[in-house]
């Protein structure tokens, strides 16, 4: 697939209701106990990616990134400065919405395969510099496993819905991901994540955060679903 137009991702009649059959399968896999925390770890993975990005972009240290079996995640940095700090708490719920408008992105410019091996190439980025924890080695490590069967397979049909399904995951966890912390800010700021570190590093509320988290990935979510309807 190539595109139309420069704003949009794909050409094509019925794009939108395939891409609709994805969202209801995402839906599917994650009201399925287990494999949904298994598969919801990949918006996680990114998640705590954004946030050790920003922290090397300031000349911050990652010493850790652990993901856990619920779907949680956490990370260790050495940074200096109040703005690192704070820049760092507020990439990781920015970072995996934009994640997926790039998966589309690719998706809508044919680059299945090379979007496959992006997974892989971050994974094994993670596993070898960063992840530590038991549970993150054994995720990490089965979904590069996953990732090389299908490039064993090399069927593009097969790596094609694999991938659509991926990007599907991330924009559905990033939207639900966000949507949890900002009610959490509302019922509970100091367990709501991100919104709480950045409430007590700014002095602004955590429900502004938690709001600002949630509006962005719908907002990303509007330009992803304004691509589809050409």
């Amino acid at each position: 697939m190539v595109k139309k137009k420069r704003e949009h991702f794909f050409e094509g009649d019925g794009l939108l209701s395939q891409w609709l059959l994805y969202f209801l399968f995402v839906f599917f896999i994650l009201h399925i106990p287990r494999l949904n925390l298994y598969f919801a770890a990949l918006n996680t993975m990114f998640h705590e990616m954004g946030h050790a990005i920003v922290c090397l972009l300031f000349k911050g240290r990652v010493v850790k990134i652990s993901l856990f079996p619920n779907t949680e995640g956490q990370i260790i940095t050495a940074s200096g400065s109040w703005i690192s700090r704070v820049l760092i708490s507020y990439a990781g719920y920015t970072f995996s919405p934009l994640v997926a408008y790039g998966c589309f992105y690719l998706i809508g410019e044919g680059m299945h395969l090379n979007l496959l091996y992006g997974f892989i190439g971050v994974s094994v980025m993670n596993l070898v510099l960063w992840v530590r924890n038991l549970y993150g080695l054994f995720w990490l490590t089965s979904f590069i496993g996953l990732c090389l069967l299908f490039v064993y397979i090399g069927h593009s049909g097969a790596i094609e819905i694999f991938v659509q399904f991926l990007a599907a995951l991330l924009l559905v966890e990033s939207i639900r991901s966000a949507f949890i912390i900002c009610l959490l800010s509302f019922r509970d700021k100091r367990q709501a994540g991100d919104a709480t570190s950045l409430a007590k590093s700014t002095f602004i509320p955590a429900f502004f955060w938690g709001t600002l988290f949630f509006v962005q990935s719908m907002m990303v979510a509007y330009w992803i679903f304004s691509s589809l309807i050409v």
